[in-house]
């Protein structure tokens, strides 16, 4: 007997196939469809990207940089080559491991993959330095950033939908020794608004905070490291303010998600919009989220 875990155990035409290919009576436990893609990621995912990334080195001719760059531009409308989804895969993977941030690094001897989960880096997968160039490229052209600009800090976003859930991915590159470094912020738009009994807040810290949101002026700091809850702690108490009656604009960079009823400017520096310019010419409650 094998026991399987399903999403749908009275799917039966799928027992039946489960049964002829192991020759073995299948029994069925329920399950989320969520939770089984977590752990075929968990037990598979590296081994489906590194065959991905094996079909590609396969597949790759050699060639000048400044042809390889061209290439990448042109598989942009090709979502079959391998690495677009050597790309997805992999942010697909970081999503349901509950990473918030993916960090390519190219290292001297290849390149590193390395997920944030809970705070801590943890090495995702490593290949050498074949695929490089076409990586950082996809992640350049999906994220809007120049790809022939390798000298300087460059800042992009994209969006990713994992399992009918739509995460905003905020890019950086900036350049190393061996190559450019990528590091992509994984968001859940949806999850950084919640309820401010759900902030993990003391039951004696919560009647402190409801009384900070509720004085009609003064400055509330949150701070923390990466992944601490900041931007879900300041969206959740702007949830909380929002009503018609209050005018709430904030300056954001980058703003992470959208609030109806919120004016919400987003920092472009290249149209000298600065946090500076932004509170000059605004004279109402601003929450600054940076």
């Amino acid at each position: 007997m094998l026991l399987v875990a399903m999403s749908d155990p009275m799917d039966f035409m799928a027992i039946d196939d489960l049964e002829i290919v192991t020759n073995m009576r299948i029994a069925p436990v329920l399950s989320t469809r969520s939770q089984i893609s977590f752990q075929i990621d968990r037990y598979f995912g590296k081994q489906s990207v590194i065959a991905v990334a094996d079909e590609y080195k396969r597949e790759r001719v050699q060639e000048e940089a400044a042809q390889e760059e061209e290439e990448a531009r042109d598989r942009e409308a090709n979502d079959n080559s391998p690495i677009v989804k050597m790309v997805r895969s992999i942010m697909e993977q970081a999503v349901r491991q509950r990473a918030s941030d993916i960090h390519f690094e190219p290292l001297e001897d290849g390149i590193r993959i390395r997920f944030r989960i809970d705070g801590n880096l943890v090495e995702a997968m490593s290949y050498d330095m074949t695929i490089f160039t076409a990586l950082i490229a996809r992640v350049k052209i999906i994220s809007g950033m120049d790809i022939a600009e390798k000298r300087k800090p460059q800042d992009g976003r994209t969006t990713i939908m994992v399992d009918h859930v739509e995460y905003d991915v905020r890019v950086s590159a900036i350049p190393t020794v061996y190559g450019e470094k990528i590091v992509m912020r994984l968001t859940n738009k949806v999850g950084l608004m919640r309820d401010k009994r759900d902030l993990g807040l003391r039951e004696e810290e919560l009647p402190v905070f409801e009384r900070m949101l509720a004085r009609p002026h003064g400055i509330i700091l949150v701070t923390g490291p990466t992944g601490s809850g900041k931007s879900t702690t300041l969206y959740t108490a702007l949830s909380e303010l929002n009503n018609e009656s209050v005018n709430i604009v904030t300056v954001e960079d980058p703003v992470e998600a959208i609030i109806t009823g919120v004016n919400q400017i987003q920092v472009n520096t290249k149209a000298d919009m600065t946090f500076a310019n932004a509170l000059r010419s605004t004279s109402v409650r601003i929450p600054i989220l940076s």
